[in-house]
């Protein structure tokens, strides 16, 4: 038992040593296509701007700060929600919504970072209401 209770601290000791390495590497990036097609084409040109920026400052925000916009009544927002190692890639979650009339549309997906310093999606999926 203390023997499991050791390698688990390892294995969590490793974890946080390589998110910090890869953190410190810089975080170039693409946007990611976590929101739905159809609901990004409703932005203005500006709004669209807004939320690609907010989503590049979630690449390497704090994980839980959320990083919010506002434009003509309508407004968004993008956040790392969550972030692990696996293997030796950084992966992290992000939540990305848009408000442009009543409802609020909501998505997240799963993104790792690639050696070259890519954020690529590995997964996505819808939750409404958030």
């Amino acid at each position: 038992m203390q023997q499991r209770r050791a390698q688990t601290a390892h294995i969590a000791k490793q974890n946080a040593a390589m998110t910090k390495q890869a953190k410190a590497d810089g975080t170039p990036s693409e946007p990611l296509d976590i929101l739905p097609t159809e609901v990004l084409s409703q932005l203005t040109k500006d709004q669209a701007a807004l939320q690609r920026a907010a989503q590049a400052e979630a690449f390497t925000a704090p994980v839980g700060e959320t990083i919010f916009w506002e434009d003509g009544g309508r407004t968004g927002s993008a956040m790392a929600e969550t972030e692990n190692a696996m293997g030796s890639f950084l992966c992290r979650t992000f939540v990305q919504t848009i408000k442009i009339t009543e409802s609020e549309e909501r998505a997240s997906t799963l993104a790792c970072k690639s050696p070259d310093g890519i954020w690529q999606a590995s997964l996505n999926r819808l939750d409404f209401p958030p």
